[in-house]
């Protein structure tokens, strides 16, 4: 990791913060089980990176995927598999059509850049978040909220100058 990667990470999370903003409450599970999920794809897109001289992003993704199918296996018989309606299925699906086209979007940009300089791009997820999630539930973000993206933002753009010029 190069040296100007750290201010911009530390700013990146300081702007997710403010976007999630926290509260020591039973509202901070799922910020917390996020936050495990980020350590963990982190350690995954590590290994991508690794990857990449060895299999294609397709490969990667296809035995992601397997593993991951195989991993929820034992969840169905201790919850019970539950059948969707039409509507959840239609959902299902599109969840699965969107997440492998950014898997396998993603898997190529680690195959071409460093994970350092690809990373913090991933930030701008929290941003297309609050975007759909304005466009379909109504959801609008208060000042904080604004005030994070923008700092993600800015942050995306200041990385991608800097690597750039390097």
């Amino acid at each position: 990791m190069e040296k100007h990667h750290i201010p911009i990470l530390i700013t990146v999370l300081i702007g997710a913060m403010l976007v999630i903003k926290p509260k020591f409450s039973s509202e901070v599970i799922p910020a917390i089980i996020c936050f495990i999920s980020a350590a963990f794809a982190g350690g995954a897109y590590t290994i991508v990176r690794f990857l990449k001289d060895y299999e294609t992003p397709e490969t990667i993704v296809f035995w992601f995927s397997a593993f991951s199918a195989i991993m929820m296996i034992p969840l169905i018989f201790i919850y019970g598999f539950v059948t969707p309606t039409s509507m959840e299925l239609l959902y299902l699906i599109l969840t699965g059509v969107f997440s492998a086209i950014a898997q396998i979007a993603l898997s190529y940009s680690y195959k071409y850049a460093l994970a350092s300089e690809v990373s913090i791009y991933q930030y701008l997820s929290i941003i297309f978040s609050a975007i759909i999630g304005f466009g379909i539930w109504q959801e609008v973000p208060d000042i904080y909220s604004v005030l994070g993206f923008s700092l993600i933002i800015v942050c995306a753009f200041i990385n991608y100058h800097i690597s750039n010029k390097k």
